[in-house]
């Protein structure tokens, strides 16, 4: 059986710079209309199921989802960015509008718990958003979203978490906390003689990285479906562009036979000119 296991992560619903699918009815009787942004970021992950599906049918294969955290945004450090800051009954149902192009089309999901400060302590909202749409549970913790998933497709190993184990945070330091993790990854399996995994996966950062083919162990930190926020702008990355995208892997017979990152780059804005 060919699995297709497709990895999303920091969709950061309920936040004005995260995916949204339209118009919020807001708890006092407002509305709150996405922004421009925001609906071209829409318009990207809808694009991105639209290419699973292709790949789905391409492969005829089984399709695993997994959100790897930070589904839901109720951010207790700033109410600025959010749509409902107070009301997580409406945060949830953003984040099931959110996943619904996914859920149409997938066979198995799991979710990963994001950060604390975001999705609430022990991940309570992606707890909540996990057990209501019916994700896969977590067995050993009796709980229906994960901190850590070790996941089995079709005999390719995977390691799926939120929190990576190192990060970069500067441009010319990309892609060496793919590798740091790589090495981290192959000394804890090691430490217990386990085989190591043949993909990890992490997110978070809201970076794009890739390890390098130097470990045996192969690391993806995924992209983010997310714009720049404020605290983007504090760190001192105005220039930037935010990383928009997903991460996909064919899995047949213990091999990994396609795989590939899903990337989107918003544009560029223009310069104000005083000549319009």
């Amino acid at each position: 059986m060919t699995v297709l296991v497709v990895t999303a992560s920091d969709t950061h619903a309920n936040s004005t710079l995260g995916l949204c699918a339209g118009t919020v009815d807001l708890p006092d009787g407002g509305t709150y209309i996405p922004s421009p942004q925001q609906q071209d970021l829409w318009t990207c992950w809808l694009d991105f199921w639209k290419t699973i599906k292709k790949l789905k049918r391409k492969h005829r294969a089984k399709v695993w989802a997994v959100f790897v955290g930070d589904i839901i945004d109720m951010n207790v450090h700033s109410k600025g960015e959010l749509i409902s800051p107070y009301n997580a009954t409406t945060a949830h149902e953003i984040a099931f509008d959110t996943l619904d192009p996914a859920l149409k089309i997938v066979d198995k999901t799991f979710i990963c718990r994001g950060t604390t400060a975001h999705v609430g302590g022990q991940g309570q909202l992606e707890e909540k958003l996990a057990k209501d749409i019916e994700a896969e549970r977590d067995e050993l913790l009796n709980t229906w979203s994960w901190y850590h998933l070790p996941l089995l497709a079709d005999g390719v190993l995977f390691d799926i978490a939120h929190h990576p184990e190192s990060g970069s945070n500067v441009e010319w330091t990309q892609g060496n906390a793919a590798n740091r993790i790589a090495a981290t990854i192959m000394l804890q399996y090691a430490s217990s003689y386990d085989e190591f995994p043949q993909v990890v996966v992490r997110a978070h950062k809201h970076r794009r990285q890739i390890s390098e083919k130097t470990h045996p162990v192969s690391v993806v930190c995924l992209p983010a479906w997310t714009l720049k926020s404020s605290f983007v702008y504090r760190i001192g990355k105005a220039a930037g562009l935010p990383d928009i995208g997903g991460a996909y892997f064919v899995c047949n017979d213990g091999k990994l036979i396609d795989w590939d990152l899903i990337d989107y780059k918003p544009k560029r804005r223009p310069p104000w000119s005083s000549d319009k």
